[in-house]
C-alpha cells in the first residue's frame, strides 16, 4: 500500500517507479551531458590557451574579445528530449519536471565552481509581466536548488528588475539583441558582489552577456554563468 501512495510515473518512459525518473531513463539522459574540455567563457570545445585551477582555456575568440562575465558553463546539450520537457514545464506548468533540469546540474556541475569564490546566487530576471503570466520564474527555481544545494545565498528577486519587452524565444538572433539593450536594472545589493548567475537555457548568449554587463556596471566584483543547457 505504501508503494502505490507515493509511486508516481517517470516523466520519460511513464512506468511507475518511486522518482520523477527511473533509473534506466537517467542513464539514458546522460547522453545530453555536456563532456570534454570547453571553453572557460563560452561553448566552444577548441581552446587556445591551457588556464589554470581547473578553470580550462579560453578559445581564440573569448582571448581576443573576453565576454562580460568570468566564466560559462553548460551542463547539458539543449537536444531531446530537454525541449519538451521544458516546453511543459514553462508551459504546461508540470512543475516536476524541474526535478529533471536540477538532475543534470547535479551531474555535471562547473569545473571552475569549486575556485571561483561566487558568494551569492541570481536566478535570471523577469519581468512582473511575464511571471504573472507564466505563474513562475523556472530560472528562481534552478537557482534556489543551486543555493540550496551549495550553500550560497540567492539575492531577491528585487535585487535585479526586468523591463516588460517581447520574449526572447519569439524573436530571431538579431532581434533578441536589439530586444535586451538596457532591459536590465540592478540594485545596489550586487556592489563588490561575485554573482554566480543560474538560467536554463541558452541560445544566443544575448540575455546573459546583457545581465552580465549591466551587473559589472553596478559594481559587482564578478560575474560567472551557469545554465542547464546550451544549443551552440
Amino acid at each position: 500500500m505504501r508503494f502505490f501512495r507515493f509511486a508516481k510515473p517517470c516523466l520519460l518512459c511513464h512506468e511507475v517507479q518511486a522518482d520523477v525518473l527511473c533509473a534506466a531513463c537517467r542513464d539514458d539522459l546522460r547522453h545530453v551531458l555536456r563532456t570534454g574540455r570547453y571553453c572557460a567563457c563560452c561553448t566552444k570545445s577548441s581552446l587556445h590557451t591551457d588556464g589554470a585551477a581547473g578553470y580550462g582555456g579560453l578559445c581564440l575568440g573569448c582571448e581576443a574579445v573576453p565576454p562580460p562575465y568570468q566564466c560559462f558553463w553548460a551542463s547539458a546539450h539543449y537536444i531531446s528530449p530537454l525541449p519538451e520537457l521544458l516546453h511543459r514545464w514553462k508551459h504546461g506548468r508540470q512543475a516536476a519536471n524541474a526535478r529533471v533540469f536540477q538532475w543534470l546540474m547535479q551531474e555535471n556541475p562547473p569545473p571552475w565552481l569549486a575556485q571561483c569564490g561566487a558568494d551569492c546566487i541570481l536566478p535570471m530576471p523577469v519581468s512582473p509581466q511575464r511571471r504573472l503570466q507564466r505563474g513562475f520564474n523556472q530560472s528562481d527555481e534552478l537557482a534556489g536548488w543551486a543555493a540550496w544545494h551549495y550553500g550560497l545565498p540567492m539575492l531577491p528577486a528585487a535585487a535585479v528588475s526586468r523591463e516588460h519587452r517581447a520574449a526572447q524565444s519569439s524573436l530571431n538572433r538579431e532581434q533578441r539583441y536589439d530586444n535586451i539593450r538596457q532591459i536590465f536594472a540592478p540594485g545596489e545589493v550586487v556592489k563588490n558582489r561575485k554573482v554566480l548567475m543560474i538560467d536554463d537555457i541558452c541560445t544566443t548568449k544575448a540575455s546573459i552577456s546583457e545581465l552580465a554587463g549591466s551587473l559589472h556596471q553596478s559594481g559587482a566584483e564578478a560575474v560567472f554563468v551557469w545554465v542547464v543547457a546550451c544549443s551552440e
